[in-house]
């Protein structure tokens, strides 16, 4: 394995191969090419760290083809978690690096990383035009595997322009509608062909592809999530009105995309759920999923340094949201708070004085269950983890405090 690899270049003093096994380890915590495949089980923040080590082993080798590779490769590492700015900024500066060394598979490689950056950013004509120049030199190297990769994701920058009859004949010519599914580039495409089908109105062919490319996915064994797929799968089933489960799939596809830190797929993912609860007349839990993912949106696009990409960014993303209401003074609170309700603002709080379930539910006059209950619903809306997370947060947003001169007032004579 690269581990391994990585060892015995450090033995050997072999820099060159140590900078490039070095990337490639950082990319396997999940990148745009492994989408539809089960990620390695190793942190982002430990992939950067191997990322940053790699560009630094090819600049002191003086290796300039090292350092192309290095730079775009953790491009990859930081677009899906919606590092933005530093993404577009290493992928600009190696595909810069590979052009200046004439380097085509490494030019192919920059401008794919650019286009589907700027797909997330829904730059569409800028998308278009970077995963065009791609697919145009995956052709004269002669590479499937990169042809079939940019055409995954051209693809989608035309059906995001509604331009379905060129997604179609972007995907048939990269691969043959009976082939199968087994490399990432394959798999991409068949993922391509699962959002066209959904956009054709044809939610059980959608459903039939993504139940194919689970299946074949390797390393998937118990609770483990593919959220892009998953995604797709919850958006089938929405479809054709399985909305129960629909929904299980939808809040698995969520649950694992925070667990991975992937807040473009997140955001995308919580818009699909709010349509979901506003088909069953669940307005409450719809207004709290387009709010996620607006706040998410909010997020992404301080992260974006080009003012007009930012702008451009913020106006298309937030107009797939249903328009603001106008909020009561309890819903402002509740926006402010990440979406927890007066009574889970109340557990937070209560956390942070350090009392048990049992000591919270006697002084709320509920039952253990319920208390553990919102602490289920409070871990989920601010994707933590831990009860000292809780804690740590309630500090930060003054509910602590808040609630102790509530006590203190009340036990005043």
């Amino acid at each position: 394995n690269y581990q391994q690899a990585i060892a015995l270049f450090q033995e050997l003093d072999d820099r060159q191969g140590l900078a490039s096994s070095l990337a490639t380890l950082a990319k396997l915590g999940g990148i745009y090419q492994s989408e539809t495949s089960v990620p390695a089980s190793i942190s982002f923040a430990e992939c950067l760290r191997l990322g940053e080590q790699a560009i630094k082993t090819a600049r002191e080798i003086g290796s300039r083809s090292a350092e192309a590779y290095t730079l775009v490769s953790l491009g990859q590492l930081l677009g899906p978690r919606g590092e933005y700015a530093r993404a577009l900024e290493v992928a600009q500066a190696g595909l810069s690096l590979s052009e200046q060394i004439e380097h085509r598979q490494f030019m192919t490689f920059g401008h794919w990383e650019l286009g589907v950056l700027y797909l997330e950013l829904l730059a569409l004509p800028e998308a278009q035009q970077q995963l065009e120049q791609a697919l145009a030199l995956a052709h004269e190297v002669g590479s499937q595997y990169w042809i079939r990769l940019v055409s995954g994701f051209l693809a989608l920058a035309y059906l995001l322009q509604q331009d379905l009859t060129q997604a179609e004949s972007i995907l048939n010519a990269a691969l043959p509608p009976d082939a199968p599914s087994q490399t990432s580039g394959q798999r991409l495409v068949w993922a391509a062909r699962a959002d066209l089908a959904l956009a054709r109105s044809d939610p059980g062919l959608t459903l039939d592809i993504t139940d194919r490319l689970i299946a074949s996915a390797a390393n998937l064994s118990g609770e483990r999530v593919i959220p892009r797929l998953w995604k797709l799968r919850g958006e089938a089933l929405a479809a054709l009105s399985l909305a129960a489960e629909a929904e299980t799939t939808l809040q698995a596809a969520q649950a694992a995309a925070r667990a991975q830190g992937l807040r473009p797929l997140l955001w995308r993912i919580c818009v699909s759920l709010g349509k979901l609860y506003q088909t069953q007349k669940r307005q409450g839990e719809a207004e709290q999923a387009f709010l996620t993912a607006r706040m998410l949106i909010e997020e992404l696009a301080a992260n974006v340094a080009d003012e007009r990409l930012r702008k451009h960014f913020l106006s298309q993303a937030t107009a797939m949201l249903p328009p603001k209401r106008s909020l009561s003074p309890d819903r402002i609170a509740k926006q402010v708070h990440g979406g927890l309700t007066a009574r889970e603002r109340e557990v937070a709080a209560l956390i942070a004085q350090g009392k048990s379930n049992r000591a919270i539910a006697d002084e709320l006059v509920v039952g253990v269950s319920t208390v553990e209950a919102h602490i289920s619903h409070i871990f989920t809306k601010l994707g933590f983890a831990s009860r000292a997370q809780i804690a740590a947060w309630a500090v930060d947003k003054g509910l602590a405090l808040a609630r102790q001169d509530g006590e203190e007032t009340r036990q005043q004579p």
